[in-house]
């Protein structure tokens, strides 16, 4: 369901594309790309879009490729999550419940495929990589069930006499677009704790994961994307490293 194949030739580090994807064959790697405002960009064939290249730390082959967001995708997505948090921040508590609980269910599903990609990515022991996918499943669980709790206004009032004059209160709102950026060696879990309460709470949000672990933190996107979240309410981008 979530693996792209992609023909590749060059040693050098770099993937090549050719016309058609492909005259000369000579690997097949796994490819995901940027999701921005509800569409996949920069996919195998997609010459327009530079890529980069995924290796094992543990004996340097090719891993994948992945889509690379120059600074004009970086603030398309901006705007998406902008344009789209004007409506979404009034979106009705039970459908962000609803779509939290089905990304977590979807999450659980690819198990195997995500943390096969995340042991040869950045070499994470395989159980722990399953671990750290059913506790990303828990976390976007946990953000659901924040959802369950009706009262957006709270009391923090110190006077016992609770007159009207003298009472003080904290409001819950969404606060706007939040930017996410995750490390590379738990790129999942933590990439949703940041995530998970952000969109339960009406923010939208744009993900910039670790160039370290592009494959995993784009592969996270194509999840968000099943699950049908409203257009521009997530966004993945990948940027090029910087060492």
């Amino acid at each position: 369901m979530f693996s792209h194949r992609i023909h590749y030739t060059t040693p050098s580090g770099k993937a090549a594309f050719f016309g058609g994807c492909g005259r000369k064959i000579v690997a097949m790697v796994r490819h995901e790309s940027l999701f921005i405002n509800g569409t996949f960009i920069g996919g195998p064939c997609d010459s327009s879009v530079s890529k980069e290249v995924s290796h094992s730390p543990f004996d340097g082959r090719v891993v994948g490729t992945w889509a690379e967001a120059d600074s004009n995708f970086v603030n398309s997505a901006i705007e998406s999550a902008e344009t789209a948090f004007a409506s979404f921040r009034f979106s009705e508590v039970l459908v962000r419940q609803s779509l939290l609980l089905r990304t977590a269910e979807i999450l659980e599903e690819e198990t195997n495929d995500l943390a096969n990609l995340m042991a040869l990515e950045i070499g994470k022991p395989l159980a722990m990589a399953r671990e750290e996918i059913r506790r990303g499943g828990m976390t976007l669980r946990l953000s659901a069930a924040l959802l369950d709790r009706p009262e957006k206004i709270f009391d923090l009032s110190l006077d016992p006499r609770h007159t009207a004059y003298e009472r003080w209160g904290a409001v819950q709102v969404p606060v706007g677009p939040v930017l996410c950026i995750t490390p590379y060696n738990w790129p999942t879990n933590l990439a949703l704790h940041k995530i998970g309460p952000a969109l339960a709470a009406g923010c939208t949000v744009v993900v910039k994961g670790s160039s370290l672990s592009g494959l995993c933190s784009l592969a996270l996107g194509r999840i968000f994307a099943a699950a049908g979240w409203p257009e521009g309410t997530v966004n993945f981008v990948q940027c090029a490293p910087v060492f």
